[in-house]
């Protein structure tokens, strides 16, 4: 069986935005909610481009508890500043993609993510 991972972008960064879209297209598995769509969904991937919208804590806080996995991307902010301003609850919760990211660091971080919140939620016994 088939599973579909939803996703999200938040940008308002066309490029951003484009290369993501991108890349979710082109992922077997994964699936771009159309904007404007219920947005409440559970255990989606989101992609935060903070540099153009800026971080809601509740909003993120929500995200984080209904299982979805939160990317947070910055082209200007290093990864240390990100997880300042955002807090150190935050820090195995989000993925952080910083300054020019090649292919495969984007890939490996998303993986990293997953796999932390997959250990959180089923705790090996």
């Amino acid at each position: 069986m088939l599973m579909w991972i939803h996703c999200q972008i938040i940008s308002d960064n066309p490029v951003i935005y484009n290369k993501i879209e991108t890349f979710i297209k082109s992922a077997p598995c994964l699936f771009l909610q159309s904007e404007g769509a219920e947005n409440n969904r559970e255990q989606q991937i989101i992609f935060w481009d903070i540099d153009s919208k800026t971080i809601v804590h509740h909003d993120l806080e929500k995200h984080v508890r209904n299982g979805s996995v939160v990317i947070v991307i910055s082209l200007f902010l290093p990864k240390d500043i990100i997880l300042i301003r955002l807090g150190n609850e935050y820090r195995f919760s989000i993925g952080i993609l910083t300054g020019q990211v090649s292919y495969t660091q984007f890939i490996e971080e998303i993986s990293r993510i997953i796999d932390v919140q997959s250990k959180i939620k089923f705790p090996a016994d």
